[in-house]
């Protein structure tokens, strides 16, 4: 395996049609082991891995990397670049038995399952050796076995891994680190997806919490301030009245009394207190625009301007069964009801039915 090396630094990088750049500004350095990129649908994890590996080109900032880097697409519908010469390698023997993969695969490819194909696809790419490899959603459509065997291949790669999943159970199992992309920005955390999301949560709580607080205070201020402002305009209207009373040129004691006010500026005070006050107001006004908080949507995907369905349910399907091939095999199911939150995970190996059921 090459030397390797890698790191971005500034880079800057949008699709085209963008209205805003998906990239600004991103700067990463990527430790030896797996670094785990999490981030939500469209945040860019497929991008940053063909920027990484060169297949994009950045339109700004720099990729440092050396030694050979290697992106696994997440379709498997093309064998994978030097299978033939995998599959013959003396070098390669212990890899086809570590992950099963037989040597009339690349004459079937078409036949093979989702399972079968990105096992090849994987082994051959650890057989390349690779100074950097990313996968893209190596997991999906697999069955168990098909993980546990991927895994346990991955474990053992020694260079810069760059891995996007769904799978939190394989980011946490091979991920000592992870970055999370919130466009345009991104940020790397220590451990596995679960302890740099329970981390981010904890952040974004603090700072809700703090600008809870801060908004609680501004409006307390606010309504102090517009309090004074109306005893101000009272006691200016009052001082204005008293001008217009004729005091008796004997009444000595009352033109001093006006005359200390004008003196010692009595009748402003209330004007200053409400200056004051603004002050106050400005002064938490810009702490709260120093803190950011995150909008987090229950939903998968979101409109602006819209929500998820109120209804208590978007779907009921009573018990039934479907037929599953024609060798008579039948997949029975119980009643199903979806909501308009609802988040359903189907699980089971390869063959029973998943897809047939959705």
């Amino acid at each position: 395996m090459a030397f390797a090396q890698l790191a971005l630094q500034s880079i800057e990088f949008s699709h085209p049609g963008m209205t805003m750049p998906l990239f600004t500004e991103l700067t990463v350095q990527f430790p030896f082991g797996w670094t785990g990129i999490v981030g939500p649908n469209g945040a860019g994890k497929t991008t940053l891995l063909k920027v990484v590996t060169g297949e994009l080109e950045a339109h700004g900032g720099t990729v440092n990397r050396q030694g050979q880097a290697l992106y696994v697409a997440q379709r498997t519908n093309d064998p994978p670049e030097q299978f033939e010469d995998f599959i013959w390698a003396p070098d390669a023997t212990v890899l086809k038995a570590r992950l099963r993969v037989v040597e009339d695969w690349p004459e079937r490819w078409d036949t093979l399952s989702h399972g079968e194909r990105k096992r090849a696809q994987i082994a051959v790419a650890l057989w390349r050796e690779p100074a950097v490899l990313a996968l893209d959603e190596p997991t999906n459509h697999i069955d168990a076995d098909a993980r546990r065997l991927l895994r346990r291949a991955l474990q053992e790669f020694g260079g810069i891994g760059l891995l996007v999943s769904h799978d939190r159970a394989l980011l946490d199992e091979l991920c000592s680190q992870c970055v999370l992309l919130d466009p345009p920005s991104a940020v790397l955390r220590p451990g596995g997806v679960t302890a740099a999301l329970a981390q981010l949560d904890n952040e974004e709580t603090s700072a809700r919490s703090a600008n809870d607080a801060l908004r609680r205070t501004e409006t307390r201020l606010q309504a102090e301030a517009q309090r004074r402002r109306v005893v101000a305009d009272q006691k200016a209207a009052g001082m204005r009245g008293s001008k217009q009373i004729k005091i008796p040129v004997h009444d000595h004691d009352g033109r001093a009394k006006r005359n200390l006010a004008k003196v010692s500026g009595k009748d402003a005070y209330a004007g200053k207190m409400v200056a004051q006050m603004n002050q106050q107001v400005g002064k938490v006004a810009k702490q709260r625009a120093g803190i950011e908080v995150k909008k987090r949507y229950e939903t998968g995907i979101w409109v602006d301007g819209a929500s998820f369905m109120p209804r208590d349910f978007l779907l009921r399907l009573p018990a039934g069964s479907l037929p599953l091939g024609g060798d008579g095999r039948q997949l029975h199911f119980p009643d199903l009801v979806l909501g308009g939150t609802s988040r359903i995970a189907l699980t089971g190996t390869n063959g029973l039915g998943k897809s047939t059921l959705i």
